[in-house]
This record gives structure tokens, sequence and C-alpha cells, in this order.
């Protein structure tokens, strides 16, 4: 699946989420997500099932205004980050691991010129050991408020990785993430 989200103004996108595997060439652009009042718990969300796995390639969101990110009761308690990618999604199996047949592909997604006003964290990156996000680059990404919790990414194929002027500082690494504390951004 392709997939244009662009505006000729400043428009009202939408929080955007993909969850099924299998899309490529998406571009978002020019739109703004969610509101200063934070109506939105997160603003991007990767995530893969075991059992529907498959390709994520070429995507790149630029130019987006992002308002405020915020957990909600209702909606989601545990959200309020700007971004997750989580391509070992599933809820019963949280330490899992896949095959050349059974991971996820990720590659070459991009996002520039992004200002976000606030979020509660900055966000969770993370692929698979043997299956690391490949072709992640981030350029002009600023949190204007800093988040009490910053960015945990791991496993991530660090020669094609980059994140030039982002705030808070994002910094990945080949292997697992780890955990931040509370009140606490790298």
């Amino acid at each position: 699946m392709s997939k244009l989200i662009r505006s000729e103004q400043p428009a009202s996108c939408f929080t955007f989420c993909l969850d099924y595997s299998g899309v490529y060439d998406v571009v978002m652009e020019d739109c703004e997500i969610g509101d200063d009042v934070g109506s939105s718990p997160w603003a991007i969300k990767y995530k893969s099932h075991q059992q529907y796995v498959g390709t994520l390639r070429n995507h790149t969101y630029r130019r987006l205004r992002v308002g405020r990110i915020a957990s909600n009761s209702y909606q989601q308690p545990h959200g309020g980050y700007f971004m997750s990618i989580e391509l070992r999604y599933h809820p019963l199996i949280p330490n899992r691991t896949c095959t050349k047949w059974t991971c996820p592909t990720f590659e070459n997604v991009n996002f520039e010129d992004i200002l976000v006003t606030s979020a509660e964290r900055a966000g969770d990156i993370n692929g698979f050991a043997g299956d690391l996000l490949n072709g992640l680059s981030f350029k002009n990404v600023t949190i204007m408020e800093k988040p009490p919790l910053g960015w945990t990414c791991g496993y991530v194929n660090m020669s094609t990785f980059a994140a030039v002027q982002v705030e808070p500082p994002l910094a990945c690494v080949s292997g697992p993430a780890a955990p931040l504390a509370m009140n606490q951004s790298p």
C-alpha cells in the first residue's frame, strides 16, 4: 500500500498508526497532529504483530506540527509519547524473537522538520536482535518543552542511522535499549 498524506495549508491530519505490516512509500507532510489541549495520546506509532509480519519501507514524515501529547484515562492511560516504533509488539510475548520468515522488515523511515509542543516522553524505538531497524533518520525534530522521559532506542543498524538536530537528543544502539528512569532524559 502506498499513501500520500498532504495538505496545501497546514491541516489536521490524524494520529498516525501503522499497524499490520506491508506498507510502502508513505509520505506525510505539511500537517498538524493533535492540539495544544492534549487530545492525542501519541503522534506516530508503528507496531507489528507476530502473526502479521511484512515490510514497512520508504516512509517520510516532514514539516509536521505536533501539539501537546498527553495520556488520557479514556483511550490511552499510559500514552503521552510522541513516537513509538515497537516491532516486537504483542502483549503476550514480551521478549519475542523472530526468524527470517517471522521478522518484520523496517527500512528507510525518515522524520524531518517536526516541531512538537510537548510530550510526557519522547519515544520508544526498538527493532529486534538479528533484525535491526535499517535506514532510520531524524533531522530537525524538536520537542519544545523537554519531556520528563526522553528516548529509548535499541536494535538499530547504526551504519544507516542518522540523528541531526534532535531535541531532546536521540542516541540509539545496535543492542537492547536501556530503560530510562522516571524524570530522566538522556
